[in-house]
């Protein structure tokens, strides 16, 4: 699954009813919220990237979840809180119960010079 936003503003819910096993999101010069809640069987690796813009990341609090990124830049930020998930590796962060989990989400982050937001819902 594809979503590119581009020069625009795009509000997105419940993506994790998509049950897709990849899903890419592109935010150009615009502002988003992505909402990954829903239903989840299986994995699911989502790859978001960000330009000159800002994302809102919602992702449901009851599925085990790894994040994956470069955590701030010269001219870009990712925040969350990391309280609850095992920092593994230089800027890889997972929940406690990953590795044993069938249903999860893998969210990769890639900022240019933008800000990606993330929280637990």
């Amino acid at each position: 699954m594809n979503i590119d936003v581009g020069a625009s503003s795009a509000r997105l819910y419940k993506l994790g009813n998509a049950n897709v096993v990849k899903m890419k999101c592109d935010v150009g010069a615009a502002s988003s919220h992505l909402d990954f809640s829903g239903e989840y069987h299986g994995e699911t690796e989502v790859d978001i990237s960000v330009g000159v813009a800002s994302a809102d990341i919602v992702l449901p609090k009851d599925v085990p979840v790894r994040i994956e990124s470069d955590d701030d830049g010269w001219f870009s930020s990712v925040k969350f809180r990391k309280r609850g998930l095992d920092e593994v590796d230089d800027g890889v962060w997972e929940s406690p119960e990953f590795e044993t989990a069938t249903d999860r989400l893998i969210i990769r982050i890639d900022v240019g010079m933008g800000s990606v937001k993330l929280t637990w819902e």
